[in-house]
């Protein structure tokens, strides 16, 4: 009887803490990305937005939209560099992003997966 007790109270334990770690924020804020560089002999116009559906939904939705001149491989690099806004300016963090272009679309867990879904279903190199 004492070890299913101890059994019991285990498991609420267990219980109390998942819900604790479930209520903390596990995802990247896109809230403000905009493009500082682009090769233009690469693509000629490059636009990145972010949006939210609702103020309940904590994720931001990033659309990614450019026009290629040549075709691109794993000639092309794509550099992520990420801030975060502290009082009245944006400090770089530790996370940086530098990928090429066939890894990026192939590998890359998070934005990888989102544009595999879009147009870029044919596999590396992509033409204009």
């Amino acid at each position: 009887m004492c070890n299913k007790i101890i059994f019991i109270i285990f498991l609420l334990l267990l219980l109390c803490l998942h819900l604790d770690v479930a209520d903390k924020i596990r995802y990247i804020s896109t809230e403000r990305p905009h493009v500082m560089y682009y090769n233009r002999k690469f693509l000629s116009y490059v636009n990145i937005t972010s949006r939210r559906f609702s103020r309940k939904n904590p994720f931001y939705y990033v659309d990614l939209h450019f026009n290629i001149l040549r075709s691109i491989d794993n000639n092309f690099t794509m550099n992520f560099y990420f801030a975060q806004d502290v009082g009245n300016g944006h400090f770089r963090v530790i996370l940086d992003m530098h990928e090429k272009w066939c890894q990026f679309i192939t590998m890359d867990k998070i934005f990888g997966v989102a544009m595999k879904q879009g147009k870029l279903l044919k596999p590396c190199p992509h033409p204009p």
